[in-house]
């Protein structure tokens, strides 16, 4: 009943999918629209390009259309990690509400995303460590630390 899953995949082929779930009617707020089904923001596909989903704080997500800001990047020559940390740093430039940040100005809240690229190569980062994510590329599954901007400070 809780989180967003996101799953990209390229067949031997070359083609890619997508999608996300989300969690649905769970905690919901009355109101609220997610980023899950906004094409280009929780997820989008471009089959002569990749692939790339956004879990976490969706609001965030749709201010920077994030999932097409990445298969954009991924266009530009960025690999689907650097695409991935170009969208976690752009959601941190333009959250600006006192509310949404730490006492360093930086966002209290995350944002993980996962991209593919029609090679099959894949990445993902998120903005706070501890992220992880699952890759099968054929031949094992294997559970993968994300990329991220920021660490939680130590005590």
């Amino acid at each position: 009943t809780t989180g967003t899953i996101h799953c990209s995949a390229v067949t031997e082929s070359g083609h890619v999918a997508a999608c996300t779930s989300t969690s649905g009617l769970s905690w919901k707020l009355p109101g609220r629209l997610g980023d899950s089904p906004i094409v280009g923001a929780g997820m989008y596909c471009d089959n002569e390009i990749g692939s790339a989903g956004a879990t976490g704080r969706g609001e965030a997500v749709i201010q920077i259309c994030g999932s097409f800001f990445i298969v954009q990047q991924m266009e530009r020559g960025l690999s689907p990690t650097e695409a991935c940390l170009a969208a976690a740093k752009k959601i941190a430039d333009k959250t600006k509400e006192k509310r949404l940040l730490d006492a360093k100005g930086r966002p209290n809240f995350n944002v993980s995303f996962y991209a593919a690229r029609k090679d099959g190569a894949y990445g993902s980062a998120s903005i706070w460590k501890g992220a992880t994510f699952a890759v099968h590329d054929g031949t094992a599954a294997r559970k993968l630390e994300a990329e991220f901007l920021y660490q939680p400070d130590r005590r």
